[in-house]
């Protein structure tokens, strides 16, 4: 089932770069508020 370590390495990829883009639309998505608000 192993064919080296990329089959076990790509969810844990995909679930990095899901959180990464998380994390940066809800700092995108903060500042914008702030600039909103004052």
């Amino acid at each position: 089932m192993g064919q080296g370590p990329m089959p076990a390495a790509a969810p844990l990829l995909l679930l990095l770069l899901q959180l990464m883009f998380a994390a940066w639309e809800k700092v995108h998505f903060d500042s914008l508020k702030y600039r909103d608000g004052s």
